[in-house]
């Protein structure tokens, strides 16, 4: 019988303060990656929301001819 292994992960916290500041820019850095693609998208999806709703087929625009993952992307 194989069981699952369990995957933990160990923190170690930072041993001087240069790298706790160097962690702590890392952590900013990260969460301005993940944070300024969603804000740029919002003014989108506030246009696109009121064409959904009206589409009789409940999708959003795409141009004619493009892949949905293509315009997605």
């Amino acid at each position: 019988m194989i069981s699952n292994p369990v995957l933990s992960y160990l923190v170690v916290p930072p041993s001087n303060p240069i790298e706790e500041r160097r962690v702590a820019a890392l952590a900013r850095q990260w969460e301005v990656r993940n944070k300024v693609p969603m804000a740029l998208n919002l003014p989108v999806f506030f246009l696109q929301l009121p064409y959904v709703i009206l589409n009789p087929e409940k999708r959003e625009w795409i141009p004619e001819g493009m892949s949905f993952d293509v315009w997605r992307a």
